[in-house]
Parts: structure tokens; sequence; C-alpha cells
């Protein structure tokens, strides 16, 4: 699936985007892209994703997810959204693209209470919920450590042994 990214000030350059949420690897139907250094992916499709309600207003163009009581809504062309009511700046908007509403996946994730990592390398957002356990195999070792050739740095804790969904493959 072609995958668009680019907007990094070197200029357009397909390459595939993939994201992972809770160490799964899902599909949207429509491309992710990068735009002004931020992934946008479709509102619907990372919504659901991610385990919430949905709700679309075509007057007002207007999103909303809510999950878990945390409920965030934004506005295609307004850098203004609003997490549980309170507004809160991006520093991109919302976009129709082809028909699809595309919202940058940082914010919707974060304003729902996930952990969200760019893994730069193979261009992978990985995205986590904060009760996730990423399997039996990983034992948690310190916080703040980086060291990926040891195994996989999630949000500032160093986990190894287990599965590594970017590498796609176990690790010791």
């Amino acid at each position: 699936m072609p995958v668009y990214g680019g907007g990094g000030g070197s200029g357009n350059v397909a390459k595939p985007i993939t994201i992972v949420v809770n160490g799964n690897e899902i599909r949207p139907d429509v491309a992710p892209f990068i735009k002004d250094g931020r992934t946008f992916v479709p509102y619907r499709f990372i919504a659901e994703a991610l385990g919430c309600r949905v709700d679309w207003d075509g007057k007002d163009q207007k999103v909303t997810a809510e999950k878990d009581g945390l409920k965030v809504v934004m506005y295609v062309g307004r850098k203004a959204a609003y997490v549980n009511g309170m507004e809160k700046q991006m520093d991109v908007a919302p976009m129709v693209k082809s028909g699809r509403t595309f919202v940058p996946v940082r914010f919707i994730s974060e304003g729902l209470g996930y952990n969200v990592r760019w893994e730069n390398d193979t261009w992978t957002v990985i995205i986590n919920s904060q009760d996730y356990d990423p399997g039996q195999g990983f034992q948690k070792v310190s916080y703040n450590h980086n060291e990926p050739r040891l195994g996989i740095v999630t949000d500032g804790v160093f986990w190894k042994g287990g599965y590594d969904p970017i590498k796609r493959s176990w690790i010791n």
C-alpha cells in the first residue's frame, strides 16, 4: 500500500508509514502521510482503532472521539481543539484530503491518554495505552534508558526480551 511522506524540508519522498497500537500493526484503508513535520491519519480509522466512539459533524466540520471519560474534539482547518472541554492548541490543523478527514495522530492519541512514539528509522508510529503490557516475555529494566540495540525503548521505559513489533521478531 503506498503511503506518502515528505514535507520535512527535503522534498516529498514516498515511504511507508506503519502504525502499531498496543503491539499490533494496524492498516488504514487510506494512506497516512506527513505534512509540516506531523503524521496525519484518517480520523475514523485511528479513533476506532483506539476503541473510541466516533462522531462526524459535517455541518461544522467537527470530529469527536470519546473513550473512558475522555473526549477529544477537533475541527477541520482549525488549530484549536478541545480535550474534555479544555481548549488546546495544535501546531497543525485537521484537514480533508481526497474526501477523507485526516487528523494529527499524536494529538488525538495523547488526548485519549495514549503514549505515542515515532521510530524515524522505520517510519513507524507506536501508540500504547497506559495499561499496555507488552507481553509476558518482557522485563522492565529501567527508566530513561535509550539503547535500542538491546531491546525496545518505550516512553522512557527500557524493555528487555519479548516480541519487538518494529523488527517483527522475538528478542532476548
